[in-house]
């Protein structure tokens, strides 16, 4: 638009037209201005989409040590979140930003537990899960 507007605007020198000497002329800044002032600025572009926050594994939990009852409930999410896991009424949380979550726990063996994750971005879209695990 800018280009278009100088050589619209330029004050034609030497041969009519653009010449290799002169090419379009000499610049009439305030017409090209006024020449640009006239038109629509092109809206910008739509943010773009935000993209809903996911599980895509898990949770699951996975015995680490099963002499010390230990264990671990891992889920990830497709978007940096926090860490947060109810278990036995309580929620332990972690409020870094990651996409790989991990929480260790001290268990009895053959007990279940049933435990719910729960995971908030940046934009603060929230996504939970329940899941059961027997300590075996």
């Amino acid at each position: 638009q800018v280009r278009q507007a100088l050589t619209s605007t330029a004050q034609d020198l030497g041969d009519p037209g653009r010449d290799p000497f002169y090419g379009f002329g000499l610049v009439q800044a305030e017409s090209a201005l006024s020449a640009l002032a006239g038109l629509t600025a092109p809206p910008p572009p739509p943010p773009p989409l935000a993209i809903a926050l996911t599980i895509t594994n898990g949770p699951t939990a996975v015995v680490t040590n099963l002499k010390q009852g230990l264990f671990e409930i891992r889920w990830t999410t497709n978007n940096p979140s926090t860490t947060d896991v109810n278990i036995g009424g309580t929620w332990y949380t972690n409020s870094t930003l990651t996409t790989d979550h991990r929480r260790s726990f001290r268990g009895s063996k053959g007990v279940t537990y049933t435990y719910t994750v729960r995971s908030a971005d940046a934009a603060n879209s929230t996504v939970t899960a329940t899941a059961t695990f027997t300590l075996q």
